[in-house]
């Protein structure tokens, strides 16, 4: 509130006209008594005239802030020619209105940030305060320009709610950034309102409006004869040097890559040699060597891509540096189809014909050309381009345009779109570390403009000067004789603010002029003859005026770079000074030496970290250290990313533009193919699935590949080293970074440390959006989706099979070759977004994504509009236009039991012992089935005689109960656990699920003593071996769920789960049950390796006898570790007798393994997180009568009556309800 109350002050300030007296207060005081006291009232009336007139003085200097604005302008498109003369006022009134109007306009950047998803804004507000604290203006957070509710992320069912990225409060300057000048103005503050209206400003000297048509219009002869000016001037030059040093005809780098090859063979057989050298002079060896002989072999084969990719890389460097061209050795440049390392695209011929990383989109078609000489009224989309937050791409000075004795302040671009883009998500893109999101805010249709003023504007700003060459601008058709117009449009937006909340956009034809105005040499003849004689005074005042602006070199590579400084001390021309920064790849990252010896450290690192370390450890650690050091020394010159650079002003043009426009121009690189992506979806949506997600997202999200995390994470477009160059050449000098880990850290899964902390996360009270990008969690749960509808339809559509024939024909249908081939009939290669690099080119991988993309977007299907959508749709894929195959498909058969009795079979109740008998357990858990005998059949084992109360036994309801269950619990742990990864997820679920697990609920529920009750009135004579197999217990626990389902269906299964399995994962989590004690044994040893084995020792399991007879045998087992046997165990399995065998070891000797400790302080720390973070919110009565409970693992026996277990039940069928 305070600095909304000062900014209203200040604008009530600035709409006062200038005084030329003191103000009323000084003016009405009061004389005074006395003459002492009249000269001291004097002293102060004029010491605070002079201070208001000091105020006045500085206020004049920027412009007169404080003049009295012009009347509202008409709000009538149309054209009227010249201005009301009720308008017009001397300039200096004119301009300072501007001014003011200058100064409120640049907080309309703050007013483009979009709110991606509802409960997001304030997260994102506050990231936006904490990374923007340098910025120029304190822009109010409050104002909104988001009229559209479109969700942005993977939704919640419940609720669609959202999470943003954080973004670490932690920032990294540049070398060279000085943030003084940034500071005075940062307490300045102004409320944002979104504009009423948006205008572009009329001109008859270059438009003029149709007759018939009042919205259309066309383009005068003077308007043509510019834009022929502009063609001929400027954009022609460029266009001779890129044909006269063929800019885009692809390098031929078929000699290249055999010679990368050739060098790295010959690497390896320097190292080969070496070794027999050594082999021969140490014979008592022999042996040992030569099987470190075959070691290397396999691992030189290993590493030969990586070898001949380095290769690759430094032969691409070296000719790059020949290139004669070239501005400065130190400047990058962009080449086309040409990344820094090499080609973009190293794929087949084959695979070069699909794919958006190819930039061929699905679907897409010719657009017949727009009327290039008219604004082409009634076809085109108009939407604004936002972004949030907007740091880094504000400046203190922004590009301005005088148009009119108007200040028209540039804040980036509309796109103008041949089709509706209002179901579009928002682009993710990655500068400096920092998450962007560039949005789309429909506005009117612009009136004053040509498309072919923006088609030169577009080759200008995006080919000439930012040398973006690898983006399809136009759709990619077969037909090449086909004219077709390009797929957006792009208006740059030259902007000032109205008086009566309007905006009012600056035509093309004033920029065009302004380009060409400004195009010319940085030092004329005239000033480069006398520019040494020049005065200091007079020489600063033209460097202040290109100081930060952005230079053109139209024949040299690169084409653009900012001007920092220019000096004429030390040449005859004067020096342009840039602070730059050198490109990745030129990194000691990337440094061979380097990455190799790192690597060895981190080794040496996390292994130390997971046990005590010995001395030899430590001394072992600090050389590492030490040899890091030598190689950061030895190539700090060559391989720094800082650089300071000189080049000579002779060919060098002024622009009259600065950093913000080629900042805002790289960012169409992104929203370009984005836009063209999501086009295509609808094609997948309308043409291909036949359904219309209500969130895109996920959608996007199922047919991201886990490499695809890079693509979403940066998402630069089609050649993500073009917008690099350009952005280290022509970035704001003042770079704010954000932080690396904090960004990456929901992708991080890798290592023993992350497995346990991730692990150690409990369940979320409320389903949660997950930040983890790409598809795996998608296909988690699309995998259990599928499951369960593929066993659905089984189980019904043949009531003759029993469960191992049904296995085998769900087998069948659930497997990854044949998820392909239906991903293929879906063109889903045509879709899939996954990094472009050389080891995801191939055959094999595709088919394994496609396959996984495929289960994916079956689970976004569900997420987004059910299960009943997903089974139809599954049908339509699985038999296309077999309507015979579809109906008997879809039209299954009802349950046997069910089919004696449609409504209900408990008036049986009264007449069968057995059923009246299942009454009570269906009194002790709170459920009542409408056919009581499923419950019956449930109970009952195999092998049963023929009866006509159950007609056959479990066998075949455990085959659908298993997956009923399996999908139950996935659904649970995708949606209440965002922060796991799929393979978190899975053993998550395979321990709630597992044998062990289900009978214990099976005793808890008390089922022996129903199944024993079943078993004697059926007479069954099959002996009884419930109390010892637990995987007897667990299919009768299966048969009742798959039983539960049939009656009542899949609510009631949440219902049950939610009451008496899900409460049990926080205790699964906490004890550590999910790892499992082979595995947690298999970590340990592995903490304990060497870090220069590359063979490092495991548990060895062997065993050593069998006891019993042939039906009834026990195996006992041993553990051995470095030739030393740890422990034994005892099974009526050998895979139950070596869990029994580590756990025993792990509990004997666990001194001997100090991960265990770690485990157990993550537990602590999690567990301390979760015990705080819960004690806000519970009653301090709750607390002291639920305190003893919470330490007890959960179990119904805890209960205290039945009758606990089915208010559970019913209250959880309520809420779900």
């Amino acid at each position: 509130m305070s600095n909304n109350n000062q900014s209203n002050k200040q604008d009530s300030s600035n709409i006062s006209p200038m005084f030329t007296i003191p103000p009323s207060p000084i003016t009405s005081i009061p004389p005074p008594p006395s003459p002492a006291a009249f000269y001291q009232s004097y002293m102060q009336a004029a010491a605070m005239y002079a201070f208001h007139q000091q105020q006045q003085q500085q206020q004049q200097f920027f412009q007169h802030m404080f003049s009295v604005p012009p009347p509202p302008l008409p709000t009538s498109n149309i054209s009227t020619g010249n201005r009301p003369s009720s308008l017009l006022t001397d300039n200096s009134q004119r301009r300072s209105t501007d001014v003011r109007q200058l100064s409120i306009s640049k907080t309309d950047y703050q007013d483009r940030k979009r709110n991606i998803f509802s409960s997001s804004s304030s997260l994102r507000d506050n990231n936006n305060k904490n990374i923007s604290n340098k910025r120029l203006y304190n822009f109010d957070q409050s104002s909104r320009n988001d009229d559209r509710n479109i969700p942005r992320r993977e939704p919640s069912i419940l609720s669609p709610v959202s999470k943003r990225r954080r973004i670490n409060n932690n920032k990294i300057e540049d070398e060279y950034h000085d943030s003084s000048s940034d500071e005075e103005t940062n307490n300045v503050s102004i409320t944002k309102t979104k504009p009423q209206y948006v205008r572009t400003c009329t001109s008859e000297l270059y438009y003029r409006r149709d007759e018939q048509n009042s919205r259309l219009i066309h383009a005068t002869q003077k308007l043509k004869d510019l834009c022929e000016k502009f063609r001929s001037d400027v954009l022609v030059q460029r266009e001779k040097f890129r044909k006269d040093n063929k800019i885009f005809d692809e390098p031929d780098h078929s000699n290249m890559f055999h010679k990368a090859k050739q060098i790295s063979s010959n690497i390896k057989s320097n190292k080969s040699q070496i070794k027999s050298k050594d082999v021969s002079s140490e014979s008592g060896e022999e042996d040992e060597d030569e099987e470190e002989e075959e070691e290397g072999e396999e691992e030189g084969e290993a590493t030969a891509a990586s070898l001949a990719s380095d290769n690759l890389l430094t032969l691409e460097i070296e000719r790059k540096q020949q290139v004669s061209d070239r501005l400065h050795p130190e400047l990058w440049f962009n080449e086309y189809k040409q990344g820094n390392d090499g080609p973009v695209c190293r794929c087949s011929n084959d695979d070069r014909k699909f794919g958006i990383r190819h930039q061929m989109f699905y679907g897409e078609k010719s657009i017949s050309p727009c009327d290039k000489w008219n604004n082409n009224a009634g076809r085109l989309f108009h939407y604004r381009i936002t972004l949030t937050p907007e740091t880094n791409f504000v400046l203190k000075e922004p590009t301005v345009i005088t148009y009119d004795d108007h200040d028209y302040i540039f804040e980036g671009f509309s796109v103008l779109s041949h089709v509706s883009l209002a179901n579009v998500n928002d682009c993710i893109v990655v500068y400096h570390n920092i998450d962007y999101a560039i949005g789309l805010e429909e506005e009117t249709p612009l009136e004053h403009y040509t498309i072919e003023e923006l088609d030169l504007l577009q080759q200008y700003l995006l080919i000439d000067v930012c040398e973006l060459y690898d983006i399809q601008w136009q759709p990619l058709n077969n037909n090449n004789n086909i004219s077709t117009c390009t797929c957006y449009h792009f208006f740059p937006r030259f902007a000032r603010i109205l008086p009566d909340n309007g905006k009012e956009l600056l035509h093309p034809a004033e920029q065009i002029q302004y380009f060409l105005k400004h195009l010319k040499p940085l030092m004329p003849n005239d000033l480069y003859l006398r520019c040494k004689s020049m005065s200091v005074d007079a020489w600063d005042k033209y460097v202040s005026k290109v100081q930060g602006s952005i230079v053109w070199f139209p024949k040299h590579r690169p084409a653009a770079i900012r001007l920092d400084q220019l000096d004429r001390e030390n040449s005859s021309y004067p020096v342009i000074v840039h602070f730059g920064i050198r490109p990745a790849v030129l990194s000691i990252q990337y440094n061979q030496e380097y990455r190799q010896a790192y690597k060895s450290y981190l080794k040496v690192f996390f292994l130390l970290k997971n046990r005590t370390p010995t001395d030899e450890d430590k001394a072992n650690l600090r050389d590492k250290e030490q040899r890091l050091k030598q190689i950061v020394a030895k190539h700090a010159e060559q391989l720094k990313r800082e650089i300071v650079v000189e080049i000579s002003s002779e060919y060098a043009y002024r622009t009259g533009f600065k950093s913000d426009i080629i900042q805002r121009s790289l960012l169409l690189s992104s929203l370009h193919d984005h836009l063209r992506f999501h086009q295509s979806l609808t094609e997948l949506e309308n043409q291909l699935l036949g359904y219309q997600f209500h969130n895109r997202w996920l959608m996007q999200l199922a047919l991201t590949h886990p490499s695809g995390n890079y693509v979403l994470h940066n998402n630069l477009g089609p050649n993500p080293d073009h917008v690099k160059n350009t952005l280290a050449n022509c970035r704001i000098r003042n770079t704010v970074y954000g932080d690396r880990k904090q960004l990456f850290r929901p992708i991080t899964k890798r290592g023993v440390s992350t497995l346990f902390k991730i692990m150690a996360k409990k369940a979320k009270t409320c389903e949660h959006i997950s930040e983890i990008t790409n598809y795996e969690r998608l296909e988690f749960l699309g995998d259990a989706l599928l499951e369960l509808l593929v066993s659905i339809h089984l189980f019904f559509l043949f009531p003759q099979f029993d469960e191992g024939r049904l296995s085998t024909f769900r087998v069948g249908l659930i497997q990854n070759h044949f998820f392909t081939s239906l991903a293929r009939n879906l063109c889903l290669q045509h879709f899939i977004i996954y990094n472009h690099g050389p080891d995801l080119c191939s055959h094999s991988a595709l088919n394994h994504a496609l396959a996984n993309s495929f289960e994916a977007l079956m689970g976004a299907i569900y997420l987004d509009g059910g299960l009943a959508i997903v089974d139809k749709i599954l049908s339509k894929i699985l038999f296309y236009q077999d309507k015979q195959l579809t109906d008997i498909w879809n039209n299954l058969q009802e349950y046997p039991l069910k089919i004696q009795y449609p409504n209900s079979d408990r008036h049986l109740i009264e007449q069968v012992p057995l059923l009246k008998q299942l009454t009570k357990f269906e009194q002790d858990i709170g459920v009542e089935f409408q056919h009581i005998r499923m419950l019956a059949q449930a109970f009952c084992t195999r092998p049963i005689p023929q009866n006509d109360l159950t007609i056959e036994d479990n066998e075949r309801l455990e085959f659908l109960g298993d997956t009923v269950l399996n999908f139950v619990v996935s659904d649970y742990l995708y949606r209440h656990f965002p922060e796991h990864h799929e393979g978190h997820l899975s053993l998550l679920r395979s321990c709630t699920v597992s044998n062990p697990t289900q009978a214990v609920i099976y005793d808890e529920l008390g089922m022996q003593v129903y199944v024993d009750y079943v078993r004697e009135q059926l007479r069954i004579t099959t002996p009884k071996l419930f109390e010892k197999s637990l995987k007897a217990k667990a299919d009768v626990f299966e048969a009742f769920i798959a039983a539960l389902f049939i009656d009542q269906g899949l609510e009631s299964i949440y219902a049950f789960c939610r009451a008496t399995i899900f409460p049990r994962l926080q205790d699964f989590i906490s004890t550590q049950h999910w790892n499992d004690p082979k595995s947690n044994l298999q970590h340990c040893c592995l903490a304990l390796r060497d870090p220069n084995d590359r063979n490092p020792p495991l548990p060895e399991y062997r065993v050593l006898k069998s006891i019993g007879s042939s039906n009834n045998v026990q195996y006992k087992v041993g553990v051995f570790f470095r030739k030393q046997r740890l422990s034994v165990g005892i099974g009526r399995s050998i895979h139950d007798a070596e869990m029994t065998a580590a756990k025993n070891a792990l509990e004997q000797h666990a001194q001997m393994f100090p991960l265990l400790n770690y485990q157990k302080s993550v537990l602590a720390s999690s567990n301390h997180h979760h015990h705080h973070h819960n004690s806000k919110r519970r009653i301090a009565t709750t607390v002291n009568k639920n305190e003893n409970n919470r330490q007890q693992p959960f179990s119904l026996r805890n209960v205290k009556t039945r009758g606990d277990v089915s208010s559970m039940i019913i209250t959880s069928a309520k809420v779900t309800s």
